[in-house]
């Protein structure tokens, strides 16, 4: 790790620990949404809801202009908040602006627009460390139960393409990882879950 990330962590606990009238040193995480949209209408989603903010997607050149700035202090960028983020077509230059700052990248979706091959595989070129893959239900049933508007052979099939473009492409990112949110209505699918992980490559 570099000095300055190190020399800021310590000045970050530290701050923790006397607790200044101002923090003494910078963000050592960085969330940032890339997309304020979104392809589906998931329940309790403030999306769904209706946010009461403009609708949007962040440019390429605010996003620069934020990790310019405090990039050399951060250890870990979470690209995703409300929004679906790889609604923003300018998501991939994102993450591969952050990765020679030595940044972990980390980023959630939904999984449908990685059903196109082009688009599994600039997030591969990307760089990105982690995807995390929201599927909560391994039926189209408990699916759409929860993630309204949804298909989940689209989903099944963006995760599909995204490890098979790995394979193709010899690489080793991004980590792909299968989210299931238990809920009442699909806590039944549970005892299937890690069998059912394992035959998508996740």
């Amino acid at each position: 790790l570099p000095l300055k990330k190190i020399l800021n962590a310590c000045r970050v606990e530290t701050s923790i620990l006397f607790k200044p009238s101002r923090p003494w040193g910078w963000p050592t995480h960085l969330m940032v949404e890339p997309s304020s949209h979104c392809n589906l209408a998931c329940k309790l989603c403030p999306v769904t809801a209706g946010l009461e903010r403009e609708q949007g997607l962040m440019e390429f050149a605010t996003f620069k202009k934020i990790i310019d700035e405090i990039g050399d202090y951060i250890f870990t960028l979470l690209l995703w908040d409300w929004g679906e983020p790889f609604l923003n077509p300018a998501i991939y230059d994102m993450i591969a602006y952050a990765a020679p700052k030595g940044i972990k990248t980390i980023s959630s979706t939904n999984a449908h627009v990685f059903a196109h091959r082009e688009n599994a595989d600039k997030l591969i070129s990307s760089g990105l460390d982690t995807l995390i893959c929201a599927v909560d239900g391994i039926t189209q049933e408990t699916y759409q139960h929860y993630r309204e508007g949804g298909r989940l052979e689209s989903a099944l099939d963006g995760i599909r393409m995204v490890v098979a473009r790995k394979r193709a492409l010899g690489s080793e990112k991004p980590l792909v990882n299968f989210r299931f949110i238990v809920m009442r209505h699909n806590e039944t699918e549970v005892p299937h879950l890690q069998e059912f992980a394992q035959s998508l490559g996740v």
